[in-house]
């Protein structure tokens, strides 16, 4: 501390020196000018000494730190602005030092309290699940919900143990929901003016079949935050199961891959109806007939298998590729048939899912087929050709050793390769 008073006070000299060299003039310096005048008199011979003693020259007493600090800081704004930043420098080190333990403890201290708590609420809510003699204690609950921190704890974990169950444990569990009150908190959220808040509520109202929030989800289906857009989505598909698609009726509203994936993570989930979904086949819009080959493919609707070989002949090539995934999904072989007869009217990427497709479930007509692909000589489709024959036992085996008799390039190594791969 002493060695910045020291330092502090040096830089005031400094300041105050600089200050001092700019605005030096003779009139505001009387002493120096009488000193010269006197001398000048002395050199004539008509110096006085009997001038007034208030125009002499007398010697001052050496100024102190605290002085010399003072007047400097009074008459320098340079001063003032370096008293001022290092102060708010030296606070800034201090503040850091202190928050820092104290941040560590508080988030200590919160986690285990959450820890706690949460096994304290689990241990009372599988207790109320399972035993048919429990009865719920409204007055234990009553003082949760009014804690912020508690009732969020309880919350999570009503909902974690929601999506596990199904049937009458969950039932159980919605019930408890509404009879604690805890459906008003979750509207609270979905009404929120925080899009992370929002996006939290609307899985909560989804997950507890919270329907008087339909309306704020319907307002947030075509979203800029793709992650509130995909969070109302879910909802909206779970609240309104008559029509849960409406989001996709706009010809102009396109569907990510991330957003597909949360929607089918939720189909597979829940127990939904996908009829709906099946009539994106005849949507306008290229991105929502992907979503509905693969809707078809993911589910194996294999009533559809006829319509979805109808986009093999589709001009767009995306669509034309996931009508082959589609079909490749329900993994018959009927399907593989259906993939072969359109196999020279694909571009190359779809030819090598073709191939790949079929070599995991070879037909009787597929010998011939993985034979061609082998001649044409490109390598990631004679691989999968010479993996389909291996599967296909003594037709595959004795077409292979036609093959080998051929002499084509590299087909020993292929075999070679696939019968490695299968060993390990």
């Amino acid at each position: 501390m002493r060695q910045i008073f020291k330092l502090l006070v040096v830089i005031l000299w400094i300041s105050n020196t600089v200050e001092a060299n700019s605005s030096y003039s003779p009139e505001n310096n009387q002493s120096i000018s009488y000193k010269r005048y006197v001398d000048s008199m002395r050199k004539s011979g008509t110096y006085m000494p009997y001038f007034p003693d208030y125009y002499r020259i007398k010697e001052k007493p050496p100024k102190t730190y605290i002085q010399l600090v003072t007047e400097s800081y009074n008459n320098s704004a340079i001063t003032k602005t370096v008293v001022f930043l290092l102060i708010g420098f030296i606070s800034l080190i201090i503040l850091i030092t202190i928050s820092i333990p104290v941040n560590r403890y508080y988030f200590d201290y919160t986690e285990k309290k959450s820890q706690k708590l949460r096994l304290e609420y689990l241990d009372e809510l599988i207790r109320y699940i399972f035993d048919d003699d429990y009865i719920i204690n409204k007055e234990f609950f009553s003082k949760i919900i009014k804690l912020r921190f508690n009732r969020k704890i309880l919350l999570e974990e009503i909902i974690k143990l929601h999506s596990q169950f199904i049937g009458v444990y969950g039932y159980k569990l919605e019930k408890l929901f509404f009879e604690i009150g805890l459906d008003a908190y979750s509207l609270d959220k979905v009404r929120s003016k925080f899009w992370y808040i929002k996006a939290r509520g609307f899985r909560e109202v989804a997950e507890m079949c919270i329907n008087s929030a339909l309306p704020e989800v319907e307002n947030n289906l075509d979203s800029k935050n793709i992650i509130l857009k995909v969070e109302s989505r879910i909802a909206w598909t779970k609240l309104n199961p008559q029509f849960p698609v409406k989001y996709l009726e706009n010809e102009t509203v396109s569907l990510t891959e991330w957003g597909k994936m949360h929607v089918f993570g939720f189909l597979i989930k829940q127990i939904v109806d996908i009829d709906p979904y099946l009539k994106l086949l005849d949507h306008k819009n290229p991105s929502i007939i992907i979503f509905g080959l693969q809707t078809v493919g993911l589910f194996k609707r294999y009533e559809y298998t006829e319509r979805i070989s109808g986009f093999l002949t589709n001009a767009n090539e995306d669509i034309c590729a996931a009508a082959i995934i589609s079909l490749g999904n329900m993994g018959t072989v009927e399907t593989s048939k259906i993939l072969i007869e359109h196999y020279d009217t694909q571009t190359p990427a779809n030819k090598t899912t073709i191939v790949q497709i079929v070599s995991d479930n070879p037909c009787d007509g597929c010998v011939d087929f993985f034979a061609k692909i082998i001649e044409e000589g490109y390598i990631n489709r004679s691989l999968s050709a010479v993996k389909g024959l291996l599967m296909m036992k003594d037709f595959g085996e004795a077409k292979l050793n036609e093959l080998l008799e051929s002499n084509i390039e590299n087909l020993q190594g292929f075999i070679n390769q696939i019968k490695e791969s299968n060993i390990e």
